[in-house]
C-alpha cells in the first residue's frame, strides 16, 4: 500500500489520542504521521516538572519529538 493511505487513515484518527499511541506503535513509517497530531499542541506550567524537563529535552541531539510541535502554551 502506498505511505499517502496509511497517512490519510492515520489522520481520521486526529481526535483519538489513544489510537494515535497505538499507531505509532505499529510501524516506524507510521510514527510520523502520530506524532503530527499527537505533539502538534502541548501545554506546560512553569511551576512544573515537565516546564524544566522539556528545556533539557529540547537541548538533547537525540531529541526527535519537538520537530513536530507547532503550538507550544505556557
Amino acid at each position: 500500500f502506498p505511505p499517502e493511505l496509511f497517512d490519510r487513515f492515520i489522520d481520521f484518527l486526529h481526535h483519538d489520542k489513544q489510537a494515535l499511541k497505538v499507531c505509532s506503535l505499529v510501524c516506524r513509517t507510521w510514527i510520523p504521521a502520530s506524532r503530527f497530531h499527537l505533539l502538534g499542541c502541548i501545554t506546560v506550567r512553569p511551576i512544573s516538572p515537565s516546564f524544566y524537563s522539556m528545556g533539557e529535552l529540547l537541548d538533547s541531539s537525540f531529541c526527535t519529538l519537538f520537530k513536530n510541535v507547532r503550538k507550544i502554551t505556557i
